[in-house]
């Protein structure tokens, strides 16, 4: 994948107070009961809808995507938005 962030994933979870990490190993060795968190189950959200796209592109000959945008890094300049839509 070449979105920013390399296709990076990030966990979605009630269980944790803000700043608070989960170790990956803990995660994938079942060693968390997501049962009774939000989704009941582990969740994660990327940095780009491209990597559904990209799915669904092998399967059908056209796929166009728009959604919001946030950049990550400060960019509060007069030159670069931090939020739009492509």
């Amino acid at each position: 994948s070449d979105c920013e962030g390399a296709g990076e994933q990030f966990l979605i979870t009630t269980k944790l107070s803000p700043g608070e990490t989960l170790p990956d190993e803990a995660i994938k060795s079942g060693k968390i009961d997501f049962a009774d968190d939000f989704f009941e189950k582990p969740a994660y959200l990327t940095v780009s809808g491209q990597l559904n796209a990209e799915m669904f592109a092998c399967a059908l000959s056209s796929v166009y995507t728009f959604g919001p945008t946030f950049r990550a890094e400060n960019s509060n300049t007069s030159r670069h938005l931090a939020e739009f839509w492509m």
